[in-house]
């Protein structure tokens, strides 16, 4: 089954047409306010057939402290230090993303937190008898 890739404008009506197997949205969330957050998550997850998928920053006081404090060490910029760091300041925990998928009508959301990347993911099956670790098993 070939994997195609699609990029389309979420928040243009004109482009939301098609239903896909699989929504991803990969690091964004946190640049939006919630309620923009909300709209996305909410309009993703209407045109995904299986699931869907946000993968985004887990806010926690160790990135945010790394960033300032390896900047020698790792040559970064003034501003990818002062952009970073409101980046992570503007993230999720785990209670809020799972709002997020709750406000933007998701049933059940899992939540997982992938240390020591400081990476958070929310999966949300588009059929809540479905189990998103079964797409792999059915696919394989």
């Amino acid at each position: 089954m070939p994997i195609s890739f699609i990029i389309k404008d979420l928040f243009n009506s004109s482009s939301q047409s098609s239903v896909l197997s699989l929504q991803v949205v990969s690091s964004s969330p946190h640049h939006s306010s919630h309620r923009r957050a909300v709209a996305l998550v909410g309009g993703l997850l209407r045109f995904a057939r299986r699931a869907l998928i946000v993968l985004d920053l887990d806010r926690h006081p160790l990135p945010y402290l790394f960033l300032p404090l390896t900047r020698w060490l790792f040559a970064w910029s003034e501003i990818t230090v002062h952009d970073g760091c409101i980046w992570v300041a503007a993230s999720f925990k785990a209670d809020e993303l799972r709002g997020i998928g709750h406000e933007a009508g998701a049933k059940e959301a899992q939540i997982q937190r992938h240390w020591p990347w400081f990476r958070i993911s929310m999966v949300i099956s588009s059929n809540p008898n479905h189990r998103p670790d079964a797409w792999a098993e059915e696919n394989a």
